[in-house]
């Protein structure tokens, strides 16, 4: 284990690992000193993120738990492949996935993976549950949990979806929630890391056609009683005209999800520093590095101002979410709160969806 960690370490200080015989853009530094003394320092000014590692032998411990218990999970990986293949691709999505914080404490880091992976707040939801909307509403609220591949950020994700009750193969797609959960000092908290829209039909019905559009225009009443106010008409970076509506919808039923489980600590994860150097290595490597540079440009606006500002839109709606710090006031991540709420929310949508997903969900 340990010789292909060290395979891997030298490879993404130049920021080419080899897997599968090819070249992937993953570029990081690593610093392992022992007795205060630097042992290993494989260092590229390109990098964003130096991995330090202050006990190697506790670090190798904590390393070879996590590659057990994600072996054990037999989560989705390309292909059939031999052992070593399979340990150096766990170890570099481990770090693919890392915050600059993960890197300074990998530790840590590697412990919350392995909570992540240990986490069952919501199994029951690995069968689909179907939460009625009528009458006021011709839908039903589609949810489940799913396994990741490894490629992604979390082990879990929450999907949610909208179907006609009427037409029963009519379904309303709303983004997937990338999340995992671990326990930090006896309190669950829950880490975000993307809401991602799903993969468009290219063969959609009439039927289903209808359906959406009759569900675009009902998302639309998300926006009643907030065109009036500044948040809504700023230009500052809270400005949350451009947040789409099902984002701010499964959101809510998220927070919903997750009160309903008792848990008050949310934070979500704008920044991952070794995805947006990939993308900034394979630009480098092409004859359209300006174009791809640009479009790197765009992801990340969505994945840091967007991200961030979907969550803004919801806290104004949803009493029960508190925005505490925004990312860098304290730390790299937008940091929340749930509590009861004080109030109903005033938008119908909203509270009608989230009272119907409390009431079905356990404990």
């Amino acid at each position: 284990m340990r010789e292909i960690f060290y395979e891997l370490i030298e490879e993404a200080a130049k920021g080419k690992v080899m897997l599968f015989n090819h070249e992937w853009p993953i570029g990081f530094n690593t610093k392992i000193t022992e007795d205060g003394e630097d042992k290993v320092f494989l260092n590229n000014e390109r990098n964003l993120s130096v991995l330090y590692i202050k006990d190697e032998e506790r670090f190798f411990d904590k390393l070879e738990e996590y590659l057990k218990k994600e072996i054990k999970a037999n989560r989705k990986m390309p292909g059939e492949v031999e052992e070593k293949e399979r340990l150096k691709y766990l170890m570099a999505y481990l770090f693919v996935y890392a915050t600059t914080e993960d890197f300074i404490n990998p530790v840590s880091y590697i412990q919350k993976r392995i909570d992540f992976l240990e986490d069952h707040t919501f199994d029951e939801l690995e069968e689909k549950i179907s939460i009625s909307l009528e009458p006021r509403i011709k839908a039903n609220i589609e949810i489940m949990q799913e396994t990741n591949p490894i490629s992604m950020e979390t082990p879990k994700k929450m999907v949610i979806r909208l179907r006609d009750s009427e037409q029963e193969s009519s379904v309303f797609p709303l983004p997937n929630i990338y999340y995992a959960i671990h326990e930090d000092k006896g309190e669950k908290v829950c880490y975000i890391y993307s809401l991602l829209k799903p993969k468009e039909k290219n063969d959609s019905t009439e039927e289903e056609i209808k359906f959406q559009k009759k569900m675009n225009r009902l998302l639309f009443k998300l926006n009643d009683g907030l065109t009036e106010l500044d948040e809504y008409n700023s230009d500052s970076f809270l400005n949350i005209k451009d947040v789409s509506m099902p984002f701010i919808f499964c959101l809510n039923i998220f927070v919903s999800l997750l009160q309903r489980k008792g848990i008050e600590r949310v934070k979500a994860v704008p920044y991952l520093p070794v995805c947006y150097l990939a993308r900034e290595l394979t630009a480098s490597a092409s004859e359209k590095k300006e174009e791809l540079r640009k479009r790197n440009q765009q992801i990340q606006d969505n994945q840091t101002k967007k991200f961030i500002r979907t969550f803004k839109r919801l806290s104004i709606q949803n009493p029960s979410l508190r925005i505490d710090a925004y990312p860098y006031e304290v730390d790299e991540f937008l940091t929340m709160k749930l509590i009861p709420r004080p109030k109903e929310i005033e938008n119908m949508l909203l509270e009608e969806s989230s009272k119907r997903v409390t009431e079905t969900i356990s404990k």
